[in-house]
């Protein structure tokens, strides 16, 4: 049999998928539940009665038997929340970029990729067949002159990088792709419940009458604000109904669990009837990035590059045995020289949990000086 291991220069750091328990003492700068919302009462709740009545898992294919009102209710309330006429549900944020992407990419189409998509745009895009172009979506002179090579194109980038934090300008982007003709897809995995004043990010800026722009996807998770699982594509009714019909991750997957669709439609509506948990994040995220004389963020994602995967692993074991946890960017994630933390913001925190995080923090990164 052929070996599956790589040269070690390729992984010099080995992963470990280590259980975490049930409860624990740590503060919690690792995880994306940025609201807080994953242990949250309502959501919860929400859960258990979705068990009680329908079961544990969804049992089919959405287009078989998987289907429960329960899904429906969770998509039309995700649209209203961010204005589209209409969304559809995915077992997961993975899935529901591969639907995105490879059902929707008209024939004939070029894709244009950000450099810095994550690793599920890069499967969808690889998935198809249309020729791709890579640039920095961000840099309006790439950007154009990638549009200007081709006669139909779409563009696919990430809303926030979930490696840093850094934040596109969807308003400035949109506006590009569309007097070009193109259909943009953005990924708001990390956007969504955490972006804006409530939760909405910039998309709203885009409507026209009140009304979602047609040349404009937008995917989300349910994983990360929203405290629940699976994933979401955001579009016009009729890109809806062909997903329904010819996205493969769809037709072709055990539907989302209901119990994860309720977590998600009670998630959402305490996101709109409480904008506060937003404006908690956000106070949280700025008292971090002060205290530690980083440049301020937009998002829920703080990064302290480190130069290395070694530094970074070092410093990241220093944080963690004082009771802090962070997340660890090293390669393949990132690039070699972007290895380093990144620290997940959350607006249940404490002033005091906040406090002792900043005073392990800096501790360990003088010590790893």
């Amino acid at each position: 049999m052929q070996s599956i291991s790589r040269p070690s220069s390729d992984t010099p750091i080995v992963r470990q998928d280590t259980p975490r328990p049930a409860t624990h003492s740590f503060i919690d700068l690792a995880s994306n539940d940025y609201l807080g919302l994953a242990r949250h009462p309502r959501v919860q709740a929400a859960a258990h009665q979705a068990i009680d009545q329908w079961g544990v898992g969804a049992t089919g294919s959405r287009v078989v038997a998987g289907t429960v009102p329960l899904h429906h209710r969770c998509e039309t309330k995700i649209a209203a929340f961010l204005g589209f006429p209409a969304a559809l549900l995915f077992s997961s944020g993975y899935l529901a970029n591969l639907a995105a992407v490879t059902a929707l990419v008209p024939p004939g189409a070029t894709l244009i990729c950000d450099t810095r998509n994550h690793a599920s745009l890069i499967d969808a895009c690889r998935l198809t067949t249309a020729p791709r172009i890579i640039c920095d979506v961000a840099n309006p002179q790439e950007l154009a002159a990638a549009l200007h090579q081709v006669a139909s194109a779409v563009v696919i980038c990430d809303v926030v990088d979930s490696t840093d934090g850094s934040v596109l300008d969807i308003p400035a982007i949109y506006h590009t792709t569309h007097v070009a003709g193109a259909l943009l897809i953005a990924d708001f995995a990390h956007g969504l419940g955490v972006l804006g004043p409530d939760g909405r990010g910039a998309l709203p800026a885009l409507w026209t009458a009140g009304q979602a722009p047609t040349d404009l996807v937008i995917t989300c998770t349910l994983s990360k604000a929203l405290g629940s699982q699976g994933g979401v594509v955001l579009c016009s009714a009729e890109q809806r109904q062909h997903l329904v019909n010819t996205a493969r991750p769809f037709i072709f997957d055990t539907a989302l669990a209901p119990s994860c669709a309720a977590a998600a439609t009670a998630a959402v509506e305490i996101v709109a009837r409480e904008p506060t948990r937003v404006e908690a994040l956000h106070q949280h995220m700025s008292a971090l990035t002060n205290a530690l004389d980083l440049p301020p963020v937009a998002a829920g994602v703080v990064a302290i590059p480190l130069g290395n995967p070694m530094r970074a692993s070092v410093v990241h074991r220093t944080v963690l045995s004082a009771g802090v946890e962070v997340g660890c960017f090293r390669p393949p994630s990132v690039p070699w020289q972007r290895s380093g933390l990144r620290l997940g913001g959350r607006a249940d925190l404490s002033p005091e949990q906040l406090a002792r995080a900043v005073t392990v923090l800096r501790d360990a990164l003088q010590q790893g000086n």
